[in-house]
């Protein structure tokens, strides 16, 4: 407890002190307020952790939301389960994001707005997954 609140000390008089510099990187902030390897030490693993959790949660709600389009076009048809569409989900964007140049592929663009357009849809229907 009184590590944490020696940090969290330093942490604060870092911000008050040093509101001139502007920090655009979390592990830029964190090696000024803690020392250079202390603070990748104590940042770093918390950017990977969150950043892995967002990227498990949108593989989820990716694949549920095809599952729901999948199942509302095609409802006579046995169902797929769920793991299936998160792998395909996963799939396409692992071919997206090894295209060259994603500016000027505007196919992306208008999958992307027939996606938003289609979770719109299923959240005010009240199938929101």
């Amino acid at each position: 407890m009184g590590l944490h609140i020696i940090h969290s000390g330093k942490w604060w008089r870092c911000m008050k002190w040093s509101l001139e510099k502007r920090f655009d990187r979390y592990h830029k902030l964190g090696q000024y307020a803690f020392g250079e390897k202390l603070g990748l030490r104590i940042v770093v693993p918390q950017q990977l952790i969150v950043e892995v959790g967002i990227d498990i949660a949108n593989m989820i709600n990716g694949g549920k939301s095809l599952q729901k389009f999948h199942d509302t076009v095609c409802p006579n048809r046995k169902p797929i389960r769920a793991t299936f569409f998160i792998m395909i989900f996963a799939s396409c964007h692992f071919v997206f994001a090894h295209l060259p140049n994603c500016d000027s592929i505007s196919s992306i663009s208008l999958a992307a707005a027939a996606m938003s357009l289609t979770l719109l849809h299923y959240c005010m229907g009240g199938f929101c997954i």
